[in-house]
């Protein structure tokens, strides 16, 4: 059930965003592609926004979020969340709390939102011999591993960091054509150097 706002409406406690589609959009090499949501609906659900108005109740926000940015939220926002109408308006927009926001991308920098640090998991590399040839096999890199892209304030390390954490711990999302991994900075036990 949809839930009609008018123009005018402040927002107390929660973030309104903005999104382009309910669902993420799939890319296969680069190209998006259509994907049949209706098998998994949490997993291909949307997960980037734009925020469009800021909680009225400061206690509400984030010192990283601000009016304008692109944010990743979680699933249930538009999942479970209602779809607000706003009158005269036909974007689609929902209420966000600043827990269910994880990072936002304020002029192309990432900054985390809440104990999360955001991560890249590195592509698997072709295995070159040390005479450099290629082997023909295919070297994958641990489950557990991945590159921090914004980093939550108890992080001891920083941003571009090889870090392992505990596995089944990461949430998979969708930014823009790429993946990322949210992952609590308690979860992650080490940083890799060298």
């Amino acid at each position: 059930m949809n839930t009609k706002l008018p123009k005018n409406a402040k927002y107390i406690n929660k973030y309104l965003v903005k999104v382009e589609g309910e669902h993420r959009k799939v890319y296969l090499n680069g190209k998006e592609i259509y994907m049949d949501n209706t098998y998994n609906d949490l997993q291909n659900a949307q997960s980037i926004a734009t925020v469009v108005a800021e909680p009225v109740n400061k206690d509400a926000r984030d010192e990283n979020i601000t009016l304008g940015d692109e944010v990743l939220i979680h699933h249930f926002v538009t999942r479970q969340g209602k779809k607000i109408v706003i009158e005269g308006d036909e974007a689609i927009y929902y209420l966000a709390p600043k827990d269910m926001i994880y990072m936002a991308i304020h002029e192309g920098e990432y900054k985390s939102v809440g104990p999360f640090c955001i991560l890249r998991k590195e592509d698997p590399t072709e295995v070159v011999s040390a005479s450099g040839i290629y082997t023909g096999e295919i070297d994958t890199h641990e489950e557990n591993e991945g590159i921090v892209v914004a980093a939550c304030e108890e992080f001891e390390g920083k941003v571009g960091d090889k870090v392992l954490f505990d596995k089944g711990v990461d949430y998979d999302m969708s930014l823009g054509s790429e993946t990322v991994y949210r992952v609590r900075c308690s979860s992650i036990y080490a940083v890799v150097y060298g």
